[in-house]
């Protein structure tokens, strides 16, 4: 087949192609009806996670202070500390009484001592005067003693104790008891004891008499040779007790 014979071939096809499309060039009609709505597609996958945004916003400014609380409850006492060393001796206290048919400065100011004076009428006037005085003259003398103590200051409920041994056997003839100062709101006794017992028949009562010294007559008078006699200041109640002492006065009769 020739070339130009092919030409016309392709041109008569084309045609055909051509003439059907520009038919189809017409006027477009009126839209139909909307179909029904499809299916809902897949859901699709989950995006990457964004950043993470501020947790917390900045700091505010400090508020005010608020008021101070109530002061709480005084805890308990601690332990008593240790002792302290004993202070120097107080002053010497003031004199105790004498016995009635003692020898005193007022029977003594004619510079005489007469039978009144003395026991069982031993001595005379006439024997002092002439200086002949000797032990057969008179009736067992007493030589009198006193045994002086002084205590620590007490600051509570408590008691101090001190504690001597008699060096031989006597009589305990008198307890002059004192203190300075004590709280009203305590009691306060001083007491002698030998050994376990009490050497009168109720301790002293110095919180009542504080400033002026308290005299008591023993009701156990004779102490043993060796004896151990005991001192106590005794206080009950929160307070303070100074200035505390207390003097035994005793007697050893010489015989003949």
């Amino acid at each position: 087949m020739k070339i130009g014979a092919k030409i016309l071939v392709v041109l008569a096809i084309l045609a055909l192609i051509v003439v059907p499309l520009a038919a189809c060039t017409a006027e477009q009609g009126p839209a139909g009806p909307a179909g029904p709505t499809g299916a809902t597609g897949a859901t699709g996958a989950t995006g990457p996670q964004g950043p993470a945004g501020r947790t917390a916003g900045e700091q505010g400014p400090a508020g005010p202070t608020g008021a101070t609380g109530a002061t709480g409850a005084t805890g308990a006492a601690g332990p008593a500390g240790p002792r302290g060393l004993r202070g120097l001796m107080g002053p010497q206290g003031p004199p105790g009484t004498l016995l009635d048919n003692s020898v005193t400065l007022a029977k003594m100011a004619d510079d005489s001592v007469d039978s009144a004076e003395i026991i069982a009428d031993a001595v005379g006037t006439s024997e002092i005067d002439d200086g002949t005085v000797a032990l057969d003259d008179l009736a067992n003398p007493n030589s009198y003693f006193m045994i002086s103590v002084r205590f620590d200051d007490l600051a509570a409920d408590g008691a101090e104790t001190v504690i001597m041994q008699l060096p031989f056997g006597c009589t305990a003839v008198e307890v002059s008891a004192y203190v300075g100062t004590a709280t009203a709101a305590t009691s306060t006794t001083i007491d002698v004891l030998e050994g376990a017992s009490s050497i009168l028949s109720t301790p002293i009562d110095v919180q009542t008499g504080a400033g002026t010294p308290q005299v008591a007559v023993p009701t156990d008078t004779a102490l043993a040779d060796g004896a151990a006699i005991s001192f106590v200041l005794t206080q009950t109640g929160a307070g303070a007790t100074t200035d505390a002492y207390v003097v035994l006065t005793c007697k050893v009769n010489h015989t003949n």
